[in-house]
């Protein structure tokens, strides 16, 4: 969980009456106000969702061919060298920085 020092930020959504007073017997149950509820399950709920968006799972034939690759890379084809060379360019201009 991402540690805060201050909340400054607010969150704000719509919802019925019965979702409001559901929400609120939940936070009453385990002795919480609504506002640290929320923050006890939305935020790991957040969490979970961007782990598992950002997360690649490979199969044991995947991962070795993978590395393979990292370790011995190919040769370069045309359309990289071109764009190699393009990068080089520019960073030489001052357009980029490397």
């Amino acid at each position: 969980m991402r540690n805060q020092t201050q909340n400054t930020e607010r969150v704000d959504f719509r919802a019925t009456p019965d979702i409001k007073q559901l929400i609120e017997h939940a936070a009453s149950i385990m002795g919480m106000d609504v506002s640290s509820y929320l923050r006890a399950t939305v935020v790991p709920a957040a969490e979970k969702v961007v782990e598992a968006f950002e997360t690649r799972i490979m199969t044991d034939r995947d991962r070795d061919r993978f590395l393979l690759l990292l370790d011995e890379p190919g040769n370069a084809n045309e359309t990289l060298k071109a764009a190699a060379m393009r990068f080089r360019g520019a960073v030489e201009a001052g357009n980029i920085r490397p």
